[in-house]
């Protein structure tokens, strides 16, 4: 079953997916760290961990980012003005859809862009 049917009011952003430019994460994905188990259980962290109840402006970020940005856990990365403490960083998957992702809590991710 899809986690948007049974999510609550704020567990997912209202925008999902921000293009981004090549020196930013090309896609930020907002969600509510009670559902980002679920999404990615079957993706594996490199280093670091997935997001957690209470996490403010924090990031878990795709294999490309970190290696093109020199990132590592504890780095900081500006999304579209959101400045975030690097949590977690996928191990590579040969796939852009989450190498080049960067997901951030929903409330953060609700904010990105309008400053």
């Amino acid at each position: 079953m899809s986690i948007h049917i049974e999510a609550k009011k704020g567990d997912i952003a209202e925008t999902v997916l921000l293009p981004g430019d090549p020196l930013r994460a090309k896609y930020i994905l907002g969600l509510s760290p009670r559902v980002m188990g679920d999404v990615f259980a079957k993706i594996p962290l490199e280093s670091g961990r997935l997001l957690q109840d209470g996490d403010v402006a924090v990031a878990v970020i795709g294999h490309n980012i970190a290696a093109e940005g020199g990132l590592v856990v504890g780095s900081v990365k500006e999304l579209r003005g959101l400045k975030a403490t690097v949590v977690g960083i996928f191990k590579p998957t040969q796939s852009n859809q989450i190498d080049d992702f960067a997901v951030v809590h929903a409330c953060d991710a609700i904010g990105i862009g309008k400053n």
